[in-house]
């Protein structure tokens, strides 16, 4: 398996998609549940970075990326089409995923909380929804092929009712 640190925009998405769903995560240093929001958009957005750093030195120990993680700044970004949101959060974990111990982070525990909110995206069958976005973000023009407003208005209709169903379905077996 490979690792890289991901963009700050890919991260900046991530915490955007996870804000727009009303996601629960545990956050530190208390590691209790909380509802991701603007407020705490940056510490959970440090959170999700600094893990894909640790992944990343874990699997090339001669690569030094903490000091980007550092300097991390929370940039809001529009609505995510909820598979544009599946295939980002799938790459991020992929990424963040090479220390032994990452299942038990509350990274890890995060980003399964969005399982249920959100269709399964699964690499080996490239639906076009999900084949428009790319595997990383590293850029504004990808960072566009993401957001619900450029799709279609009866699409785009159809995500903001997922969206809402989902919020409104996100119970305690959710939260991670």
């Amino acid at each position: 398996m490979s690792a890289f640190l991901v963009d700050e925009i890919h991260i900046n998405l991530i915490v955007t998609a996870a804000i727009d769903l009303g996601l629960v995560a545990n956050l530190p240093p208390a590691n209790d549940g909380v509802t991701i929001t603007d407020a705490n958009a940056e510490a959970f957005g440090r959170m999700l970075w600094a893990e894909n750093a640790r992944s990343v030195a874990y699997r090339y120990p001669r690569d030094e990326q903490s000091a980007e993680v550092a300097g991390y700044r929370f940039r809001r970004y529009p609505p995510l089409t909820p598979h544009a949101a599946a295939k980002i959060i799938a790459a991020y974990n992929y990424q963040a995923c090479e220390t032994p111990d990452y299942d038990e982070t509350p990274t890890a525990y995060a980003v399964a909380a969005f399982a249920p909110l959100l269709p399964v995206y699964s690499g080996a069958n490239e639906r076009p929804e999900f084949a428009r976005i790319p595997w990383g973000i590293d850029d504004e023009n990808a960072a566009r092929k993401c957001f619900a407003n450029q799709t279609p208005p009866a699409t785009a209709a159809t995500i903001a009712k997922m969206a809402n169903f989902a919020r409104e379905g996100q119970g305690e077996q959710t939260r991670a």
